[in-house]
């Protein structure tokens, strides 16, 4: 079961098309955190909206002329990491579901043969 390649949805990558729009990284690693059972990803999803959430805080606190352009650069370079990292973990994420899946499946076909077992 693990050797057979399956060909993968659009919805199980649809997370990349999420990416390209920087200001929802936080939206993508939370679904993909949630979606493969794997916690890092959720953490980082949990930094992405941070970061969200001060762009609509730091206008109301502080000095703009200090504090935007910092925050600015920091949202840029948090885009493209994002983006970055999200390349990177395409292939991990798409793994874990097959592996899932697998385990789901194998599940199904343990809980069939305790049925026969049980039937005779």
């Amino acid at each position: 079961m693990a050797g057979i390649k399956k060909k993968y949805s659009v919805s199980e990558a649809f997370w990349c098309i999420i990416l390209l729009f920087g200001i929802f990284n936080w939206i993508a690693y939370y679904y993909i955190g949630l979606r493969a059972n794997y916690k890092n990803w959720i953490r980082i999803g949990h930094f992405y909206l941070f970061l969200f959430l001060l762009m609509f805080i730091l206008p109301f606190v502080g000095s703009p002329n200090l504090i935007m352009p910092t925050y600015t650069t920091v949202i840029l370079i948090g885009y493209i990491f994002g983006l970055g990292y999200g390349i990177l973990i395409t292939n991990s994420y798409l793994e874990r579901l097959g592996l899932m899946y697998d385990i789901k499946n194998l599940n199904l076909e343990i809980e069939n043969i305790n049925q026969i077992k049980n039937h005779e």
